[in-house]
């Protein structure tokens, strides 16, 4: 998904395989949700699908999904994305950030969003990477959370993190970096 120049949206979609046979990939609009489906059952060599989305700039985005792949770039409003058994690249964001994965890993790069929470649950890594510094991030993975913050004169509060790359803790800030990882954390300044 990525935004649109144009106060629409724009939907266009690939199938393979078994997906192409009729009834096992539909779409449907209901009000402002767009349903996009596919499923093969039975013995299955191949269900492909690829649907790419443009959205009008800075509108709101919630995506569910479940056992494939989600990329989200682009998206300058507020994006809430919940995943199971897949996993979630999103580049380029500018609003605020919900994002949950559940079986997968959950990548955030280019992101000047000042507000960012990412969980992680039943083995996935959080990598965050960010181009503006932001006033709260929040992270729970169930593996190791990586988390790059911009160069600059930035400090933050530091919570769940002991030992960070060139960055320590700013009890007085107003910019916080909440981190708890099952197997490690990795946060750091760009440069």
């Amino acid at each position: 998904m990525s935004d649109s120049a144009a106060n629409t949206v724009h939907v266009e979609r690939s199938l393979g395989g078994a997906a192409t046979n009729d009834g096992n990939a539909t779409w449907s609009l209901e009000g402002s949700t767009l349903n996009l489906h596919v499923e093969c059952s039975g013995i299955v060599v191949s269900c492909d699908s690829e649907h790419t989305v443009r959205v009008p700039k800075g509108v709101a985005l919630t995506v569910t999904g479940s056992g494939t792949p989600v990329r989200l770039r682009g998206l300058g409003g507020d994006t809430t994305a919940t995943l199971k058994d897949s996993s979630l690249n999103v580049a380029d964001p500018a609003g605020r950030l919900r994002l949950r994965v559940s079986g997968g890993h959950l990548k955030v790069t280019g992101a000047t969003s000042s507000d960012v929470e990412a969980t992680t649950t039943g083995d996935g890594n959080v990598n965050l990477t960010f181009t503006a510094a932001p006033r709260r991030v929040e992270v729970h993975a169930s593996e190791v959370a990586t988390i790059v913050l911009p160069e600059g004169p930035e400090t933050y509060r530091l919570d769940g993190v002991r030992n960070a790359e060139n960055l320590s803790s700013d009890p007085a800030s107003d910019r916080s970096v909440v981190v708890r990882a099952a197997d490690g954390v990795n946060l750091r300044k760009a440069g």
